[in-house]
């Protein structure tokens, strides 16, 4: 092993330790955080050291450890600098590219939709687009019934509804989560129900890998207890 690899390891072995709190825990004893990575205690030891010197760690009086003010500093200047709009309009690009329909995000606001930034297609039959910044309730958006599901029941389906025949629209919706399972809004693809209704499941799965993917850069799961 070449000393570059030895030292990607080293930092490795020190995020995996400092991985192991869980949402809600205060402190950690050594033999926890060795059940939790199964690293040697030997080596626990000798990463915590380095760790508490850089203050990512403190160590207290009956000799357990937790995380410590520089994990604080980091999350703050992450919480500042994090702008989902950023991370969520390109990809709505990418969406229309593989979909053909127009694409939406709604962001939740309290119980109600936000309109935030869409993708339009050139196809046909044009239709009034929100305006960036409207606020609707969930009833009258179309990304409204995949989050209120999600409110109500922590339900991260991705939903396809139809709205009659003919020339009416079809939606396909999918929720976006972030760091501590927050429901942050929803993607939507929207398009006439007999173009899109035939390819319904094919759209559903692209829909719902762009919302994981969005959900997977936002940090979901990661502090989930």
């Amino acid at each position: 092993m070449t000393d570059g690899q030895q030292g990607v390891a080293a930092v490795e072995r020190a995020l995996s330790i400092l991985s192991a709190w869980r949402y809600g825990e205060n402190s950690l004893a050594l033999r926890d955080i060795h059940k939790r990575t199964g690293f040697y205690k030997s080596t626990i030891l000798r990463l915590l050291a380095s760790l508490e010197r850089h203050h990512c760690v403190v160590r207290h009086a009956d000799g357990t450890w937790a995380l410590g003010p520089m994990v604080a500093h980091w999350g703050t200047i992450y919480r500042r600098g994090l702008d989902v709009n950023d991370l969520v309009c390109p990809v709505l690009n990418q969406l229309i590219q593989v979909t053909g329909e127009d694409v939406e995000y709604w962001a939740l606001d309290g119980n109600r939709c936000v309109f935030v930034c869409s993708a339009s297609t050139k196809l046909g039959p044009k239709r009034e687009m929100p305006a960036r910044g409207e606020r609707r309730s969930l009833e009258d958006c179309a990304a409204g019934p995949v989050l209120a599901r999600s409110l109500r029941q922590g339900d991260r389906e991705t939903l396809a509804l139809r709205d009659g025949t003919g020339t009416s629209m079809a939606s396909i919706a999918a929720p976006i989560y972030g760091a501590g399972d927050t429901l942050y809004g929803a993607i939507t693809v929207i398009g006439p129900e007999p173009r899109v209704w035939p390819q319904v499941e094919r759209l559903k799965a692209l829909v719902d890998d762009a919302a994981k993917g969005l959900s997977s850069t936002l940090g979901v799961g990661l502090l989930a207890s």
